[in-house]
């Protein structure tokens, strides 16, 4: 029996007193370290201490050995993680629980140690749970208050989170224990498989599902920081290209207006800088040459009042002696000391300046010191003059700090506990904002010249995550409210993410063009790729008419565009031709958006976008497309030639195309030719050995041959009026056609006049011969595989004959194997019967009745199996009824007034699919019979069976009185539900439950 606590102190043997003690102590260290591993902070505490349990059973079954081994074992586990002082102290509140736990639950136990009755149960894990265990959480919580282990504010949930992991320790690990050490042994020693076993299993489980959790959490961390740092690199380089580019347009507005005052200056500046705070200073810094110098100074002072070009010297600005080349800051915004400071004085500026004239390009600066003492960096943009050829006249200087100029998104980082950092390491790493210290995800950005590395760091590492708490602590609760419900069965009856995202659309580096039209359809102003698609430089394009521009076909709909858009205030035209500056027409699209001034039209905005090559390449598929159709109808490979170079030789205007095999035997050339208008006949043959004398010899290397004009080409001209002017061959284009590293033929394309062989022609050529070869080679194989088929037909007949009799024996020994399984599994279920004969209870008896009805619906199938010329699959038809006449007839359902209907026609299963099918089926019918029909109460319970296709529907209903409102089929706790449940998993099917006029259970699945 359990032991008691006993008021004598001395045990009679010493020897047994410490073995009973070490063992104890051991127990609970090793328990004691495993739960330490699944701590979460603050405190000590974990989400399940099985030590608590340890402690309760030790106690109750050894008594004061027991306690003393506790003591001992929570002194040492607690010293891996605190000095001695807080050990020693924490082990006498664990040693005093366990006093308490073993002398509440044997006085309530009373001597009957076999916890056969709920209320002992009851009794066993409410004292020694959740009562006992307020003692080492509220010792263990004060010790660490008072040691400073934890503050005030930390107590509760410290507190708190011991408590729950003692108790769940002792509701796990107690049932575990008492198995295996409790008396009397004929009680406890069979609960070792009922209670034990399906608890420690079930604990593994649980505790696996916390790695997963915590695995998954760490994987989710470490996701959301890559993230949140492609999201925030973007918006970096946003924000700094955005800035550079309002630098650049100053250079523009310089250019455009180079002899500007300075009122006009700071209105523009005013504006380009606006509200951004990282936007320091923008200067307009002109070209000045010794020579220009003096007359340069004397406008400025009479513009500004004193002014000179300067230089830094030792205290502070001097007048610059002259240079070959100065560039003073002429306009300052906002005002500064530093106006007519020499940028090409100092080497950063003088660096960024060289970058910006020799590329044409706004240049970036290495990170300097702002004059306002933050890190920043510059941007110089080139200013040429528009109407002289380019003149290079100075440079449009931006300052700006990257710690203001960022600061929205480093706060909102430093919100979400990142850090970031950016470090230009275009030569040597240079901080620019953070530090340098390594960070987990980085990316390099170009920045005009200037290459950065932003870095993306956590502030502080991820604590443990609160979910896989939850789900440990939560999980093993279960599995001890589990432990409880097994014990009085057994003694009595039985995780997500958001992403966000910027998108912008700079008018000027756009890929499509970008036209502002009047209402009547003048250019008034375009974008640079507006001009490049159209060939004509901005200037030209602009007080041109949208509709001079369109194609005579496309005219009337740009016409009837400019109507709509003043109609509808919008227009899209999906596609039309415009004419380029050269005549050549171009394939495009158009929306356009009307600009209102009250209530009338005066302009538009047009977005223009080339669809020439998408247009070409419909064109090319469909031609493809069409060609291939052709090909398949071929039946030879002399008719596959003839299609395909008819067939190219008209869609791309050209005079003739060929194809050539080359046979490496007999060193000849076989060509195929078809000249347009006219067909030859017979084929060509030439020996290799003429083509090194007309310049194809690199084409049997497998050199692909693209010649314009052989007149001209360097390669051809010399053979060209001897071998190809005979022939009317112009351009040519020759497409290896490769196997095995060797050229094995190739495809000429032909024109009689010189042609220039887009990328487009040479790619359609290429690909179109290699698909006919391709499809040549196959027709040639098919005829060698007919040679085949005769033979292989007859020794086909051969083997079969052979098989056909190997077969009907393998049959008759598996349609035995099925005969002798199922007389197996009917001498199991007459075991299972004789055996509840003699049970006296009637609860187990059904536990009996139920095995056994599940052993036949295996059975049945196996009988099946045997009775049917299919041994792969089964005919459900005839199972599934009787499987469910069986069900009904145990059940007694017909003497209740409960009717069955089985609606199944034509479905055959495999063995693997149809036994899980019949104990679901076997399941649900069961729990009808049981549940659905109380008392008096009559029904019918339908089954049926529905295929489409390899998905299969079955499903149990029955018009009883339903699902009570707060069951959930998938979380109830009989076994017969998490059967159907277990089966339904493994046959991948989805389960659906309807609680109305009756229930009903729907499986879907794949077969």
């Amino acid at each position: 029996m359990i032991w008691r606590i006993r008021s004598n102190l001395l045990p009679p043997m010493l020897r047994r007193w410490w073995v009973q003690t070490g063992l104890v102590a051991i127990a609970y260290i090793v328990t004691g370290r495993l739960a330490q591993l699944m701590a979460i902070s603050p405190g000590h505490a974990t989400a399940v201490w099985p030590a608590a349990g340890v402690a309760l059973v030790a106690a109750l079954r050894f008594g004061l050995p027991g306690v003393v081994g506790v003591a001992l074992g929570s002194f040492c586990v607690h010293l891996t993680s605190a000095g001695i002082g807080i050990a020693a102290a924490l082990c006498i509140g664990s040693a005093a629980q366990a006093l308490l736990g073993g002398w509440l639950v044997s006085r309530a136990l009373r001597g009957d140690d076999r916890l056969a009755t709920g209320r002992d149960i009851a009794a066993f894990m409410m004292l020694g749970g959740p009562i006992a265990c307020l003692v080492a959480p509220t010792w263990g919580a004060l010790v660490l208050y008072a040691t400073g282990e934890v503050d005030v504010s930390q107590l509760p949930f410290s507190w708190l989170t011991w408590w729950v992991g003692d108790t769940i320790g002792v509701l796990l690990a107690a049932p575990i224990l008492l198995g295996a050490f409790a008396t009397p042994r004929s009680v406890w020693r069979p609960r070792i498989v009922t209670v034990a076993l399906p608890l420690a299993v079930s604990s593994a489980g649980v505790i696996v599902a916390f790695v997963m959790a915590s695995h998954s959490e760490a994987e989710r961390s470490n996701n959301e920081l890559e993230r949140r740092a492609s999201v925030i690199a973007f918006s970096v380089r946003e924000r700094i290209e955005r800035y550079v580019e309002g630098v650049k347009a100053a250079a523009s507005y310089i250019s455009a207006n180079p002899s500007l005052p300075k009122q006009r200056f700071a209105a523009f500046a005013s504006g380009a800088l606006g509200s951004d705070r990282g936007a320091q200073v923008l200067a307009w810094c002109p070209r000045v040459t010794p020579a220009t110098r003096p007359s340069f100074e004397r406008a400025a002072r009479e513009q500004l009042g004193s002014f000179a070009i300067k230089t830094q010297g030792f205290d502070g600005l001097i007048v610059a002696p002259d240079r070959p080349e100065m560039f003073p800051s002429l306009y300052v915004e906002p005002t500064s000391p530093n106006v007519g400071f020499d940028i090409a004085s100092e080497p950063v500026r003088a660096d960024a300046l060289a970058r910006a004239r020799a590329t044409g390009g706004p240049a970036v600066s290495r990170p300097l010191k702002l004059l306002s003492g933050s890190t920043g960096f510059l941007v110089v943009a080139p200013v040429y003059s528009l109407d002289d050829g380019g003149t290079f006249l100075g440079a449009a200087v931006g300052g700006a700090s990257i710690g203001l100029l960022l600061r929205d998104a480093t706060d909102q980082l430093a919100s979400q506990g990142f850090r970031l950092s950016i470090v230009d390491v275009t030569t040597e790493p240079q901080l620019l904002v953070g530090s340098l210290d390594a960070s987990p995800w980085t990316q390099a950005i170009g920045i005009a010249g200037r290459t950065w590395r932003i870095g993306v760091a956590r502030i502080a590492p991820p604590g443990r995550s609160l979910l896989a708490w939850l789900v440990l602590a939560g999980g093993l609760a279960f599995v001890g409210v589990v432990g409880s419900v097994l014990l009085a069965i057994t003694g009595g009856r039985g995780r997500i993410m958001e992403a966000e995202a910027r998108y912008r659309d700079l008018y000027e580096n756009a890929p499509d063009g970008y036209l502002t039209v009047t209402a009547e359809g003048e250019i008034t102003e375009c974008n640079t790729a507006a001009a490049t698609s159209l060939g004509y430089a901005r200037g030209e394009l602009v007080g041109k008419s949208l509709v001079d521009l369109a194609g005579e076909a496309s005219k009337p709909f740009v016409e009837q565009a400019l109507v709509m858009l003043a109609n509808h205030g919008s227009v899209d035209v999906p596609q039309l031709t415009l004419h380029r500056k050269s005549g050549a027409e171009r394939d495009a699209s158009l929306s356009a958006t009307a600009v209102y001034r009250g209530e009338h039209v005066v302009a538009a905005r047009v977005l223009v976008r080339d669809i020439t090559d998408l247009v070409t390449a419909e064109r090319d598929h469909r031609f493809q497309v069409e060609l291939g159709d052709l090909l398949h109808g071929s039946e030879s490979a002399r008719a596959v030639f003839v299609r395909t170079t008819t067939q190219v030789s008209e869609y791309l205007g050209l005079d003739k195309c060929h194809f050539a095999e080359i046979e490496q035997d007999t060193k000849q050339v076989v060509v195929h030719q078809y000249a347009r208008g006219k067909k030859k006949e017979s084929d060509e043959i030439v020996p290799i050995s003429s083509f090194e004398a007309v310049g194809l010899t690199r084409l049997l290397d497998g050199a692909r041959l693209v010649v314009d004009d052989m007149a001209t080409d360097e390669r051809f001209a010399r053979v060209y009026e001897a071998a190809y002017a005979p022939r009317e061959i112009r351009a040519f284009v020759a497409i290896p056609l490769m196997r095995g590293g060797q050229c094995v033929a190739y495809f000429g394309a032909v024109s009689a006049t010189a042609r220039h062989w887009t990328t487009r022609d040479v790619s359609l050529v290429q690909s179109v011969a290699e698909r006919a070869w391709l499809w040549s080679e196959h027709l040639r194989s098919l005829h060698h595989l007919r040679d085949l088929s005769h033979y292989l037909e007859a020794r086909v007949e051969e083997r079969t004959h052979a098989l056909v009799d190997a077969l009907t024996e393998k049959e008759a020994l598996l349609k035995e194997i099925h005969h002798r399984v199922k007389n197996n599994l009917q001498v199991i279920s007459s075991m299972l019967r004789l055996q509840a004969r003699r049970i006296p209870m009637p609860e187990l008896r059904d536990v009996f009745d139920e095995s056994q009805q599940r052993i036949q619906t295996i059975a049945l199938v196996h009988e099946r199996l045997y009775q049917s010329r299919d041994l792969s699959n089964i005919g459900f038809d005839d199972y599934l009824k009787s499987l469910v006449e069986n069900v009904m007839y145990a059940q007694n359902a017909t003497d209740r007034g409960v009717t069955a209907i089985t609606e199944v026609t034509g479905v055959s299963l495999p063995i693997q699919i149809a036994i899980p099918c019949g104990l679901i089926v076997n399941e649900l019918v069961t729990n009808s019979l049981k549940h659905a029909f109380p008392g008096d109460r009559t029904g019918t319970i339908t089954v049926s069976m529905q295929s489409e296709g390899n998905k299969i529907e079955l499903s149990v209903a029955d018009d009883g009185v339903g699902l009570p409102a707060n069951v959930d089929p998938s979380k109830a706790k009989t076994l017969g539900l998490d059967l159907v449940y277990t089966f339904a998993e493994q046959l991948d099917a989805t389960v659906a439950v309807r609680s109305a006029r009756g229930t009903a259970f729907t499986l879907r699945f794949a077969v």
